[in-house]
């Protein structure tokens, strides 16, 4: 099964943060892991409004 998950949560979740907000307050080591996981998304994973 395949869910569709908003561009914008994805970070969230993979972060564990409960809310799309605490990404603000990421230390160091979740920034770069963030950077690194949004380098890696593909342009076409969303479309241009989200």
């Amino acid at each position: 099964m395949i869910f569709k998950i908003d561009l914008l949560d994805a970070p969230s979740i993979q972060l564990d943060c409960a809310y799309l907000s605490d990404l603000h307050h990421l230390n160091d080591w979740q920034r770069t892991r963030l950077i690194r996981a949004l380098e890696q998304t593909p342009s076409d994973a969303a479309e241009l409004r989200e």
